[in-house]
C-alpha cells in the first residue's frame, strides 16, 4: 500500500510540474493569468491511472 501512495503522490507532482511549466509558457507569451482560475486547476487528475485496478464483478 505504501508504494501505490508513494507512486500516487510522485504522479500528483509531475501534473503539477506540468501545469506550472504550462502557466509560465502563457504568461511568457503575454496572456493574463487569473490566480482564481488557477484555483480551479487539480494536479490530481485520475483519467489516465487506475489506482485500484479493475473490478470484474
Amino acid at each position: 500500500m505504501k508504494f501505490t501512495s508513494l507512486l500516487a503522490n510522485l504522479v500528483i507532482f509531475h501534473n503539477t510540474l506540468d501545469i506550472a511549466d504550462v502557466v509560465r509558457q502563457l504568461q511568457a507569451e503575454g496572456w493574463e493569468i487569473d490566480p482564481l482560475d488557477l484555483a480551479e486547476i487539480s494536479p490530481y487528475l485520475t483519467e489516465h491511472i487506475n489506482r485500484f485496478g479493475s473490478s470484474w464483478a
